[in-house]
């Protein structure tokens, strides 16, 4: 086994491991689970009186982005041409959706997560 082969199988269990990673946003904005003692469950939008219902149907985009990144992890596996456009719209989708959650997952999660977006940005544009 090569370099190449095992940086592939890492890159792509990275996207199954972030793509799934959204269910804990899910499960926080329908209050099925509090991730962080303390938090609110819509983070900024609970702070900016957003409903519970609001809350609820914004969170179903953690479930749309959980999704879209387990279809670009098996366009990527595949060796599909449309992984790499799939995955910088769901990262930046991440990346919004944690910029209103913020402060509502543990702390490890949120930074982990923020620095996988990014990271698979780059990658999708760099990647041979």
């Amino acid at each position: 086994m090569n370099i190449s082969s095992i940086l592939f199988t890492v890159f792509a269990l990275a996207l199954l491991g972030n793509a799934v990673g959204h269910s804990m946003g899910v499960l926080q904005s329908w209050g099925v689970v509090q991730m962080q003692p303390g938090s609110s469950t819509g983070g900024l939008l609970s702070n900016l009186g957003i409903p519970d219902l609001g809350i609820k149907a914004v969170g179903l985009l953690f479930a749309v982005v959980m999704v879209g990144g387990l279809a670009a992890t098996f366009g990527f596996w595949e060796g599909l041409q449309w992984w790499r456009p799939l995955t910088m719209v769901v990262s930046a989708a991440s990346l919004g959706l944690f910029a209103i959650w913020w402060g509502t997952l543990p702390a490890f999660s949120e930074y982990g997560a923020v620095s996988f977006d990014v990271v698979a940005i780059l990658a999708a544009y760099f990647w041979p």
